[in-house]
């Protein structure tokens, strides 16, 4: 069976002349979630926005299935998501397929936008305004957004930023599930290191815009390398169903590089 792939070749990123994201090469299957992790300003959101095409790469390449990547391939959310439209919870999921829609709405397009919002919980809420949600209510409409299209790829840039502790678990919950059934790539930015422990299959560790490492997140979230790169010290435990906690000490003496 042929695995697809979304491959990163010595991706390169420039913003007025200074590079942001240098050299990052990485292989990401279907059927995962693919966290990027680091500290603030090692190039997370960059590196998203670059797979996405929201910003061009100066060098490199990206691919998925040996093509190049496409805007049917992929859902993007971006980090910052103002909503100031004056629509409803639908309407905004709606929008989601707006390259289907027709001057009239159809019984599939209720039935997905109902499906997407299930999904992350709110259908209930499909009959509000959008304004009158909550931040961490937002950003679950927006996920269902992007899963209207059951998009191969899902490119998420902190999705749970703004969502209390359970939903934080639900959503991520929704996206190992979605990963598995849908047989879809989920990429996705994270500053929690135990929530990318515990969901992520594969982590690539980013620091001053390079990769500083990658792989499974047992191997790349040891002490040592979080004590580089975050320049934290940090202790590695494990809960009684073994889940991985990450639990910062103190920061470390020698500052990260």
């Amino acid at each position: 069976m042929t695995v697809n792939i979304l491959s990163l070749d010595q991706l390169c990123v420039a913003r007025a002349g200074t590079r942001i994201i240098t050299d990052v090469s990485a292989d990401m299957p279907c059927g995962a979630i693919v966290g990027i992790c680091g500290p603030n300003g090692a190039g997370k959101s960059t590196l998203l926005a670059a797979i996405a095409n929201v910003i061009p790469c100066c060098d490199g390449t990206i691919q998925w299935q040996d093509r190049r990547l496409t805007p049917s391939d992929f859902s993007f959310m971006p980090q910052t998501l103002g909503i100031r439209a004056k629509l409803s919870v639908l309407e905004i999921v709606l929008l989601g397929r707006l390259d289907r829609l027709r001057w009239t709405l159809t019984t599939d397009d209720i039935d997905a936008a109902g499906e997407a919002l299930e999904l992350v919980g709110m259908k209930d809420l499909g009959a509000r305004p959008i304004g009158t949600l909550s931040g961490g209510q937002q950003q679950l409409v927006l996920l269902a957004q992007r899963l209207i299209r059951r998009p191969p790829i899902l490119l998420l840039d902190e999705p749970t930023s703004a969502l209390d502790l359970r939903r934080q678990l639900v959503v991520l919950d929704i996206l190992k599930a979605y990963a598995k059934t849908k047989n879809a790539l989920i990429v996705i930015a994270l500053h929690d290191l135990t929530l990318a422990a515990r969901y992520c299959d594969q982590l690539l560790l980013l620091q001053e815009g390079k990769l500083a490492c990658s792989g499974k997140p047992a191997s790349v979230l040891t002490r040592e390398t979080i004590g580089t790169v975050y320049g934290v010290d940090a202790e590695i435990l494990a809960t009684s169903n073994g889940t991985p906690v990450i639990a910062p000490l103190a920061p470390a003496y020698r500052t990260p590089r």
